[in-house]
């Protein structure tokens, strides 16, 4: 692939993740989606930096470990856990189809412009870790 059209492309998920960072969405279930996808995608090199970001946004540690099973944690709210849920469904949507309950569980907690908001901010940090582990010079 061209390499300008490589940066193009980057330039255009840096504007997004502007438009995610500006949206309604709380920081705090931001970063938890970006945790979770690092999490789901063994995005080591960035999963310590991305922590402590979480934590100071006052996030137990403890919480925090429970990430890896928030669907049996008492740490997340039914709230966080409708994100997970639908972050967990947009990892894995590839070999799957989208499930009816993780559209309930979210239209619970969330208006649908809210749910349009987190399925780009989902989207957007996907694609950002896929370019940022594909090692491109984006410079």
């Amino acid at each position: 692939m061209d390499e300008g059209i490589v940066k193009g492309y980057a330039t255009s998920v840096f504007g997004l993740d502007t438009i995610v960072s500006d949206s309604a969405i709380d920081d705090t279930l931001l970063e938890l989606i970006e945790l979770r996808t690092l999490q789901m995608n063994e995005g080591i090199c960035r999963l310590d930096i991305c922590w402590e970001d979480v934590k100071k946004l006052s996030e137990t540690e403890r919480k925090l470990y429970e990430l890896i099973m928030w669907e049996k944690s008492n740490f997340f709210t039914a709230k966080e856990k409708s994100v997970l849920a639908l972050t967990d469904a947009v990892l894995i949507i590839q070999a799957h189809h989208f499930s009816d309950h993780v559209d309930e569980v979210v239209i619970n907690h969330f208006s649908r412009e809210e749910i349009s908001e987190l399925l780009l901010a989902i989207t957007s940090i996907i694609t950002y870790y896929g370019l940022f582990k594909s090692n491109v010079n984006l410079s």
